[in-house]
């Protein structure tokens, strides 16, 4: 979870598209693609660009600020599938 919580040591820039030295799990959390209160195997798919004077823009979101970035050149990645709603929590019956 210090990756998730750390944004000094661990920051992750934008919104929607994520630089590329973005951790892509916390990125991904950020947009809403997976999430810790959801059991499932959340697989993401992940679109790859080349980008060149981008700025990537800060947000709250899902309890996680991205930070802002200014580059000049820079990879960037967005995420390619649906984001996951919140009403399907994976609820296991105890045995």
């Amino acid at each position: 979870m210090r990756y998730i919580t750390n944004q000094d040591e661990y920051p992750i820039f934008g919104n929607e598209t994520y630089s590329g030295n973005s951790l892509v799990c916390k990125s991904a959390m950020h947009d809403g693609r997976i999430a810790p209160w959801n059991g499932e195997n959340s697989p993401v798919l992940i679109q790859n660009t080349s980008t060149q004077s981008s700025i990537f823009l800060s947000a709250l979101r899902n309890g996680i600020l991205s930070a802002k970035l200014t580059s000049s050149w820079y990879n960037s990645y967005r995420f390619a599938n649906n984001r996951i709603n919140g009403l399907k929590i994976n609820m296991k019956k105890k045995s």
